[in-house]
């Protein structure tokens, strides 16, 4: 923005080696133009809104000029805690690491695991710190969009990674249904005007297509992305054909503040072999998706007033074949929030309300209705089943900076069809010494079942209508350091859920059947390093993740529960093997935990095993040159039993940028 825009922006034009830390309790847009800076890392999402502490960093003798940035607050940070957020990986390693979608960028992170049905987006469950994948939220630019169908469909959004600039993993959420934590997905940003193309191919029939661009003016800047990628599969019936839009607008008036639009639109079509049992092998899927949200930030000297509304509807047509059913689905979910900051001299204080309500037709998932309707796009094919139901959750968060202990608490008072609960947090980060911060978390949650939980059958399939709702309590204990070019962290964590639905056999040839556990424990623990440099290795991290769960199924055999990853390490580096010519090399070990059974009821445990993934590049000023290898060690490996993953899988391609 430029000066004057907005009357109650602060602007500083310069400052060395001060507490930047005092701009959050402005209650101001506080603009930076020229700033000499004593260190060396500053946190990019002050930018956006999304930091929940900042503190000075190692001095050092360097002096840094940065552009001008605005500070304003954001929905998102009243989700995050003091201790809770986690970069999972940013634009430049996007970039440079052998990254081919949203499922292998989540891979790169500590307590993450992505179980693929299909690669390369097509369909993805996702686990934080071995739960399961209906127990973590999705956020899109601080928006809410996770279904509550099945989260099967969370990953499906009509964005590709190349728009993401960084992903932001969140933990010890008091927002309803993030039990494990959430993502929160953060797209391209710029003040300037730009327009980037991409044309790629590669084995198995692989076709990608994208053009996304930007046009910034005055104060409103707009950010516009279409994409199509497809493939022959690697084995019979995994081909692939997706199309996603995606438009985001953000709009500064002086007067009446600060407004987001985003919208988006996403076909997808996909051969599901044998994606949810090995009995049908024969599958077909066809999900429909569209988004939009409008959020609305008006600051008012120390009172921000943030507020949001947001739509997600999934069409979804599941073909078995080998029997000859046809299931169909049309899912809505509505939300709104809005959320008052109050800065003063000790913190921030936020209060707020959230509500959501989920609705679907199907002729395979709730209630009768009186009149059938017919599902678009389709012969002879109605919805005759729907099912509605309505969230709320009103909450007040107080976060105080006394020295160097900074705490928050808050509390929650959730509504739900299955009954209400006080949801609560706590907080706290100490800077033990001037290298070395000591965090704590503690908080309590809940997820309600979902409607496949409840409602879903099929011949392989029974759901439960009287599930109960889970509630969990979570404590985590880390560490984090950063001395010269060295950042480390480390951490201890442990999460008891009770009434933890599961779906089980009670022998091989059984049927599954959704149930609630009465109690199952997790515990782990995570560690990260990375050391940066200046020449030709620019970057080396090691992520190594254990858990370790208690077993509530006894003799049962479990689909998800305890399918967790007992051990992940991740290497990565990225070397400048010269100016113009980068090589990223991914090397991950997965050790699974449990079994899965065959057809013919036959048990086999999960193998541990190793990937190597890598990708090269040219970059010249108006274009990049990029060939990219995933599985190069040609491992077979399955991520739910019987599903074999993709060998290896080489593509290339240019990109122009403009």
């Amino acid at each position: 923005m430029k000066n004057g825009k907005v009357s109650s922006s602060i602007c500083f034009r310069r400052w060395t080696r001060k507490n930047f830390a005092a701009f959050a309790n402005l209650g101001k847009v506080v603009k930076i133009g020229v700033l000499v800076a004593g260190f060396s890392m500053i946190n990019s999402t002050i930018a956006k809104g999304e930091n929940t502490l900042v503190k000075d960093s190692l001095s050092s003798d360097r002096e840094l000029e940065l552009k001008e940035v605005t500070v304003t607050g954001s929905k998102v940070e009243s989700l995050q805690g003091l201790t809770t957020t986690q970069q999972v990986i940013s634009k430049r390693d996007i970039e440079r690491l052998p990254i081919v979608g949203l499922e292998s960028a989540l891979k790169q992170s500590t307590g993450i695991d992505i179980r693929e049905r299909g690669t390369r987006g097509v369909q993805a469950d996702l686990s934080i710190r071995g739960g399961s994948f209906d127990q973590s939220l999705i956020f899109l630019n601080g928006v809410n969009f996770t279904d509550s169908r099945t989260g099967h469909q969370n990953l499906s959004l009509p964005i590709d990674i190349e728009i993401v600039d960084k992903i932001n993993l969140l933990h010890g959420l008091t927002t309803p249904g993030a039990i494990t934590g959430a993502i929160n997905l953060i797209t391209a940003t710029s003040e300037k005007s730009y327009l980037n193309a991409e044309v790629s191919a590669g084995q198995f029939g692989y076709q990608l297509y994208r053009l996304n661009g930007n046009y910034h003016f005055e104060s409103t800047n707009l950010f516009a992305a279409v994409s199509q990628k497809k493939s022959d599969g690697y084995v019979a019936n995994t081909d692939f054909e997706t199309t996603n839009a995606f438009i985001h607008i953000r709009h500064t008036c002086p007067r009446l503040g600060q407004f987001d639009l985003q919208t988006g639109y996403q076909v997808k079509a996909f051969g599901a072999n044998a994606f949810y049992t090995l009995a049908y092998p024969n599958q077909y899927e066809r999900t429909r998706t569209a988004i939009a949200s409008l959020g609305w930030n008006k600051i008012l000297d120390k009172i921000v007033l943030t507020s949001n509304v947001n739509y997600k509807r999934v069409y979804d047509k599941f073909q078995m074949k080998d029997i000859n059913k046809t299931f169909y689905h049309r899912t809505d979910d509505y939300g709104a929030s809005f959320l008052t900051t109050y800065y003063s001299s000790i913190g921030k204080t936020f209060l707020g309300a959230d509500y959501k309500l989920s609705h679907i037709y199907s002729n395979n998932i709730g209630d009768s209705i009186a009149s059938r309707i017919s599902v678009p796009g389709e012969t002879n094919a109605f919805y005759y089943l729907e099912k509605q139901r309505e969230t709320a959750n009103i909450f007040i968060k107080q976060r105080v900076n006394v020295s160097d202990l900074q705490v928050e608490g808050d509390i929650n008072y959730a509504i739900t069809s299955f009954g209400d609960d006080i949801l609560w947090g706590l907080n706290a980060s100490y800077e033990l010494l001037s290298w070395l911060n000591v965090t704590a978390n503690a908080n309590h949650n809940i997820r309600i079942p979902t409607f496949t939980d409840l409602y879903y059958k099929s011949a392989t399939q029974i759901s439960d209508p009287n599930l109960k709702l889970e509630n969990s309590t979570s404590f985590d204990l880390g560490l984090d350091t950063k001395i010269g070019n060295i950042d480390a962290s480390a951490s201890v964590f442990s999460r008891r859920i009770n009434e933890m639905i599961d779906w089980v056999k009670y022998t091989p040839t059984d049927k599954w059947r959704a149930i609630n556990y009465a109690e199952m424990n997790t515990t782990g623990i995570e560690a990260s390093v990375s050391i940066s440099f200046e020449k030709y290795i620019k970057t080396i991290a090691l992520n190594y993740t254990h858990l370790n769960s208690d077993n509530p199924a006894g003799t049962w055999i479990s689909k998800y529960a305890l399918c967790y990853l007992r051990d992940k390490l991740v290497a990565s580096t990225q070397i400048a093997i010269t100016d113009k010519l980068m090589l990223g090399i991914v090397g991950t070990y997965w050790n699974r935990n449990d079994s899965f059974s065959e057809v013919s009821g036959s048990q086999y445990n999960y193998l541990s095993y190793f990937t190597l993934d890598s990708k090269i590049t040219w970059s010249e000023k108006h274009y990049t040159l990029k060939i990219e290898g995933s599985n190069l060690t040609n491992t077979k490996y399955f991520d739910f039993g019987g599903l074999i993953q993709p060998g290896t899988w080489i593509n290339g391609g240019i990109i122009f940028k403009l």
